[in-house]
Formats: C-alpha cells, structure tokens, sequence
C-alpha cells in the first residue's frame, strides 16, 4: 500500500466512523471493520459487512464465509493476498441475541445501504481497481445505485461484468454470490465455481 493511498484511506475510515455514529445512533455502539489487502491491487471485493469473527480478527472475510471463499479462490487460481478485500456497511449489523449480553447479526436496511454508498465509491476511487468483485445482494445494490443503474437481484446478475462499475470509467463490476448462500444452498457450488473460474480469466494479467 502505498503512503498516499494509505493515507487516504485512513481518512475516509474516519469520515465514515464518524458520520456513522452521528446517523446511526439508535444502533450504537459501533463495531468497525476497514478494508484490508493491498490497496494497490487491481481487483477489489467486496462483502456485506462484518460478523462477530471479523470484528475479534479486525479484517474482513475470516469467518466461515471467509474460509469458503478463500478456499473457491485457491481453486480458481485467485490469489487472496493479491486483493484488495472491504464490506460495504463496515460496521457489524448486530441485534440482541436470545441469551442477554449475546448479540447475532442482522440484515442490512435500506438506509444503511445508500449511506455507505458513496463511501463505498471513494474507496474504489482511491484504490483505482480495474475489476470490483461484489459478493451477494447488499453490495451489488451499493454498486448499482453508485454506477446510477436500476437495481436488481444477484440471480440475474451474477457472472456477468458491467462496465463502467461504480461509474468509474475503465472498472468492471462483477457480480458473484455471497459464499455463505452456499452454505444454505448446495445447489449453487458449481455456479460459484464456474464464476470464479471466469473471474480468473479476467483478472489474470494482474497476478
């Protein structure tokens, strides 16, 4: 990471620490999770928001999710270390759990989403990627509202790039499921796999 993009991102993280406290007070306090990586890659990925294990670890994807998208990546020829990985909501969507003093993760809102929009922009923008990999629906609608495209489901989406990602010229947005769908639907094991084969192709001149 270089000093200037380092110094830039730490910037926005407190932007966004800061403004999230002051809009979001009714779901305080905030657990914060950054982007993690090497902000010089060319593929950036991007997951929902952090649970219970990327906020003890401080990096995001390190849960069960993570272990199974790391995994799919290996097998695909991605190297995860070469990315540049970040959530679109980058504090813990938390609620109270059934045993007090326990806490288990929640849903993103609406409002959620368009907030960490444009934050979400910046980020890319000073990271300059030239593919943006978005893993489930949350920030695939994050991405489509900041590209100024209609919103729509990761069914219809996934696998496929789009242009102009992010309204960013020369970044290609590409869609994939979120690695914990798997975990509900078996089903979808070989979509995944065959996304991220092409994924590969598409990015291996950066690797």
């Amino acid at each position: 990471m270089t000093n200037l993009k380092k110094s830039e991102l730490e910037k926005l993280y407190k932007e966004y620490e800061k403004k999230s406290d002051e809009t979001f007070k009714e779901t305080m306090p905030h657990e914060f999770v950054w982007g993690y990586g090497d902000a010089s890659s060319k593929v950036v990925l991007i997951g929902e928001a952090p649970g219970r294990d990327e906020v003890k670890q401080g990096r995001p994807f390190v849960g069960k999710a993570g272990q199974m998208l790391t995994a799919f990546l290996t097998d695909a020829g991605i190297p995860r270390d070469e990315l540049f990985i970040t959530n679109t909501i980058k504090f813990r969507l938390s609620k109270p759990g059934a045993k007090e003093g326990t806490l288990k993760n929640r849903p993103a809102t609406k409002k959620e989403i368009i907030f960490s929009c444009g934050f979400l922009k910046r980020e890319i923008e000073i990271i300059k990627p030239r593919i943006v990999v978005t893993t489930g629906n949350v920030p695939l609608k994050a991405a489509l509202i900041c590209s100024g495209l209609s919103e729509t489901e990761i069914g219809t989406m996934h696998g496929k790039p789009v242009n102009k990602g992010f309204g960013v010229d020369d970044t290609i947005l590409y869609p994939i499921y979120h690695p914990a769908s798997l975990i509900y639907n078996r089903g979808l094991e070989e979509v995944y796999k065959y996304d991220l084969f092409e994924l590969s192709k598409m990015s291996e001149k950066f690797f």
